[in-house]
């Protein structure tokens, strides 16, 4: 059952990448589909209630984030500006809200920090390499090619991404 689940997870990351990358858009039943996946195998491999609480405290740091973008465009612009659909859409916000269901707390943070660098720099050079300066960026769809290979890496490395000891232990 865990293989149909992770498989589930692989192909809609897929997908996800696909359409984002293509069209800069990607079907909701793909992130609907995604995030069942992920939530099952989470809680095929923790107690529910651990699992819901380090989801929850994910979801507070994304929701952190998403406030202080949003307070330093206030700041910037000198009004309220909705950032959705402006400068993230609600897909990429989504797919971040999926993500935090995928890891522990230090795994997402870590998982987090890295894919957002790495976004940045594939941002750059398609800014860089692009004559339209003002198209969107795939953000869900790098982020999703991001957590499929850190999915694969943690089979093939057999390291449970709900369990931080390996991150405490490398540090």
């Amino acid at each position: 059952m865990v293989l149909a689940f992770k498989a589930g997870v692989f192909i809609t990351l897929g997908i996800i990448a696909y359409f984002d990358f293509k069209e800069r858009q990607f079907p909701w039943w793909a992130i609907a589909l995604c995030f069942s996946c992920i939530v099952s195998l989470g809680i095929m491999q923790l107690e529910i209630q651990t699992f819901f609480k380090a989801s929850l405290l994910n979801m507070a740091f994304v929701l952190v984030q998403l406030l202080l973008l949003m307070f330093w465009f206030l700041i910037k612009q000198r009004r309220l500006i909705n950032i959705v659909d402006t400068y993230l859409g609600l897909g990429d916000i989504l797919f971040f809200l999926t993500t935090c269901f995928a890891f522990s707390f230090f795994n997402f943070i870590f998982y987090h920090f890295i894919s957002l660098v790495i976004t940045l720099v594939v941002a750059l050079l398609m800014i860089k390499k692009s004559e339209n300066k003002k198209q969107g960026i795939p953000v869900a769809g790098i982020l999703s090619v991001i957590l499929a290979l850190f999915m694969l890496i943690g089979a093939t490395e057999e390291l449970n991404f709900y369990n931080d000891s390996w991150i405490t232990e490398w540090m």
